[in-house]
This record gives C-alpha cells, sequence and structure tokens, in this order.
C-alpha cells in the first residue's frame, strides 16, 4: 500500500479529477486506467497473486474518488479479472504485467470506439439544420455527436450551461468554439429561458436538448450532473425533445441513487469553508442528480437507440439477466 499511495503518477491523476483538471466520466475513466497500468507495470514485486492485490487497491482507491463513474467500474472490474485469471493459470508476474496493459489497452478501446459510434448514430439521427441544441456539463459523447455532425456539414447552433461551481461548461463551449460550432454559453439558471419560446426569441429557442449520463438504470432513470434533472424537467414541460447520449458501459442492473446524497465536490467552490463556519451557513455541493426518465425521449447507444423504458433490455444483454433484473 505504501507503494500505491507513494506513486506520483497515481497522486497526480486523482488530483487531477478531484479539482476538475479532467472532466467528464469517459475521461475520467481513461486517465484512471491509464495511471493503474503505469503504477501496475513499475510494481517491483515477485508474487503475482500479490500483485494482484496491489491491483485491486489501487482500483478501489479510485473507485473510492468516484463512486458514481460507472464505466469505470465495468473495466476496472475486466481488467482485475483479466489479471485473476493469468493467476488462475498459475503463470508468473511478466504475464501479470502484460494482461493489465492488454486489458486496459481493449477497455480503453472499447470505450472511445463506444463513444465514436454513438457519435455517428447521434450526428444523423438526432440533429437537423437549423437545430438550437442545449446541452449541460462537458460530456465526452455529446461532444462527438456534436462534432460528428458538424463534420457531416449540419448547421445548428448550441447553448451551453456553466455548470456551476465547477465551471465545466465552459470546457465544453471552448471545445464546440475551437471546431467551429457556434456556441452560447449561459448560466445554469438561465435554462428554462431558452427552452421557452415566451421567453426568448423563436430564432434562438433549444428545440433540443442532448445529455451525457453518469449511469444509467433499469427503468430508463440517468444519473446525470447537478442541474441535469432541472433542464430535463423544463424541456419536457416546453414540449422540447430530450435525448441521452451514453455508452453501454454505463448501464447497471441495481439501484444507485440512494448514494447520490453522499457524493459531494469541494465545498469551497460553494463558499470558503471558513468564512462559511464562521457565519453558521452550511455548505452542500452535490454532484449528481437523476433525470426521470419520464422526462427523456431516447437513449442512445452504440448497441441500439431506445425509449427509456427499454433500457432495461439493454441491461438484460449486457448481464445476461441476472442479478435480479426483472
Amino acid at each position: 500500500m505504501v507503494q500505491m499511495i507513494l506513486d506520483s503518477n497515481v497522486i497526480k491523476t486523482l488530483a487531477d479529477i478531484k479539482k476538475g483538471r479532467i472532466v467528464g466520466s469517459t475521461d475520467v475513466a481513461i486517465a484512471s486506467l491509464e495511471a493503474i497500468k503505469i503504477f501496475a507495470v513499475s510494481l517491483t514485486l515477485e508474487d503475482p497473486i500479490e500483485f494482484a492485490k496491489k491491483l485491486h487497491e489501487v482500483c478501489d482507491l479510485f473507485s473510492k474518488e468516484m463512486p458514481l463513474n460507472v464505466s469505470f467500474r465495468t473495466v476496472t472490474q475486466y481488467v482485475c479479472h483479466q489479471v485473476d485469471s493469468v493467476i488462475d493459470e498459475k503463470a508468473d508476474i511478466e504475464a501479470s504485467k502484460r494482461a493489465v496493459i492488454n486489458s486496459v489497452a481493449a477497455a480503453i478501446r472499447s470505450i472511445r470506439e463506444s463513444i465514436d459510434k454513438i457519435g455517428e448514430v447521434g450526428a444523423h439521427l438526432l440533429i437537423d439544420d437549423g437545430d438550437v441544441i442545449l446541452t449541460h456539463s462537458c460530456s465526452t459523447t455529446v461532444l462527438s455527436t456534436l462534432v460528428k455532425a458538424h463534420h457531416l456539414g449540419k448547421r445548428f447552433k448550441v447553448i451551453v450551461t456553466e455548470t456551476r461551481p465547477e465551471f465545466h461548461g465552459r470546457l465544453l463551449a471552448i471545445a464546440l468554439a475551437d471546431f467551429g460550432i457556434p456556441v452560447t454559453l449561459i448560466t445554469d439558471s438561465a435554462h428554462h429561458l431558452f427552452l421557452c419560446k415566451r421567453h426568448t426569441a423563436s430564432d434562438f429557442c433549444a428545440n433540443k436538448v442532448i445529455l451525457g449520463a453518469n449511469a444509467v438504470g433499469l427503468e430508463g432513470d440517468v444519473v446525470g450532473k447537478t442541474g441535469a434533472s432541472a433542464i430535463a424537467l423544463a424541456a419536457h414541460q416546453a414540449h422540447v425533445k430530450v435525448y441521452v447520449v451514453a455508452n453501454t458501459h454505463k448501464f447497471i442492473p441495481e439501484p444507485i441513487y440512494d448514494e447520490l446524497s453522499s457524493v459531494e465536490a469541494d465545498r469551497s467552490m460553494v463558499f470558503e469553508t471558513n468564512e462559511a463556519a464562521r457565519r453558521g451557513i452550511e455548505i452542500k455541493n452535490p454532484v449528481y442528480d437523476v433525470i426521470h426518465h419520464e422526462d427523456i425521449d431516447l437513449i442512445v447507444t452504440e448497441m441500439d437507440v431506445v425509449p427509456p423504458d427499454k433500457a432495461v433490455s439493454i441491461v438484460r444483454e449486457i448481464y445476461g439477466g441476472g442479478r435480479g433484473i426483472r
């Protein structure tokens, strides 16, 4: 454990995640996998069993920092399983390290290929000329969809919420602008103004919402960055279509919503904590909320495009109908 704690690459990656220098569940999962690979390869151990133990420990360390990053949980389970399989075959330490290298490469390739596929499907299916699309936070999959639509020659505009208090939306706005996609950045609380024609000029009122996801549950409820549920609800009430783009690594066969209230970002992002304590102000900075399935029109994955009430069919296909799936 000492070597794991002192590993500079692990420490830097964890710090970058905590400080918001790496954002989006996909980019966080990939960066974490790369750090785990470097850590594992650098271990100076001779016993494959001890090696596997250290691998599980470092995966658990990352998981504690991002308990609702389902993509990371899914792919690290795969990596650990591959290493455990090598041990069962009584191979040496070098075989264990090769298993980490190969399985991490396969996992990252799978994530990236799924995002490319979703981007292609979403670009063709979800986006039309003249669209004004509202999005929230900084989803790699949303970015893929928008960029691929732009490359197809489709003309559209994007409205991005700042996504306070970390301002992840600013990162997406910068990326879109770099690709030459017209983008407008708004405060989170202004989203309703750009979803309701009564409040905004009709030529700049969003006619679609496209959101990413941290997790997708059995009934099609979606865990997203705090604020996503309010946007989806406002869109639903304004009769604006809401689409979620998420790869199947994020689908889960069990409820996790009870964990949401306990997952918070650094409270000092909201208000300086010492000053808040002096004034008797309590601070909350929740990371996630849940978009109800009734506020979602379609979920686009690399496997299929489904209404939220059919999400269970994808879960069944992935997990084989076990683990309590109805």
